[in-house]
């Protein structure tokens, strides 16, 4: 079961007391019964929360299931990267003799099957490396099935330059798609439900340190914002009756901006923590 923590109770309430306060000003204002609007408002408030709140949960759901499917999409491309260009040739044949039917490698680099939804021989490149693939080697690999007629080629990588898949995919001659991360995730990996090892994990996160919050805080670069923001609240005391919140912060913010002129914090490096 899961634990309903304090924080989440007090949230709840205080939105609860927020819709409530609306709905009751407003009731009121219609010139309904005292007793009538107060019932009416906690009815009201508690089903305008309760809609937020599933609203935010079925938000946060997809939130993290997207994040999750990221992760996947970043870990199994970076096994693609690291893979030799045999490895991936293996791999992309196995996906696609799952998927579609009796594939063949061809040129020692591409992978030759039918297609039966668009009624063509599609020729898969599988070019993946940890660098963007250049013009000149995409030009080259489409050469080689210049004498090929009536197919697809089709180009999957990490990543490509805008202008190279403009180019590619509108030649007059060839028949060409390039597909990057996600397109390469969902048509070949997620459903052939074959994935490659996972060869490295993301780091998981960590949480900010005292020191490194000292040094966001109070660095150089801050002293002029703290000046600057203590004289203006400094000047607006001589404004006011009851001025002493002004001089008070004032002179926090003043001793803020005499820290960051501390040497100490001006050595410290970011390599330093």
């Amino acid at each position: 079961m899961k634990k309903i923590s304090l924080a989440f109770v007090f949230d709840y309430l205080f939105s609860t007391l927020i819709a409530f306060l609306i709905s009751f000003v407003w009731l009121r204002f219609l010139h309904l019964r005292a007793g009538l609007s107060f019932v009416l408002s906690i009815i009201i408030s508690i089903l305008i929360t309760l809609i937020f709140n599933f609203n935010n949960q079925l938000k946060k759901n997809n939130k993290i299931e997207q994040l999750n499917t990221n992760n996947d999409i970043e870990q199994y491309l970076y096994t693609l990267m690291s893979n030799t260009k045999k490895e991936n040739l293996d791999y992309f044949y196995n996906t696609i003799k799952k998927i579609k039917s009796n594939p063949r490698v061809i040129e020692d680099s591409a992978i030759e099957y039918f297609d039966n939804t668009i009624k063509k021989q599609v020729i898969l490149l599988p070019l993946f490396d940890k660098k963007m693939p250049r013009f000149e080697d995409l030009l080259k690999e489409v050469k080689k099935f210049s004498n090929k007629k009536n197919i697809k080629i089709t180009i999957l990588c990490n990543q490509i330059d805008l202008r190279d898949k403009i180019f590619f995919e509108n030649l007059k001659d060839y028949k060409i798609s390039i597909l990057t991360k996600e397109q390469v995730y969902l048509q070949f990996i997620k459903s052939s439900e074959i994935y490659p090892s996972i060869i490295f994990e993301p780091n998981k996160k960590r949480h900010i340190q005292f020191k490194e919050l000292l040094f966001i805080s109070f660095n150089k670069e801050n002293t002029k914002k703290y000046f600057f923001s203590g004289l203006i609240i400094f000047l607006c005391s001589f404004f006011v009756r009851f001025n002493i919140y002004y001089v008070f912060m004032s002179s926090l913010l003043f001793l803020f901006a005499l820290i960051c002129k501390k040497k100490q914090y001006q050595a410290c490096k970011k390599n330093d923590l």
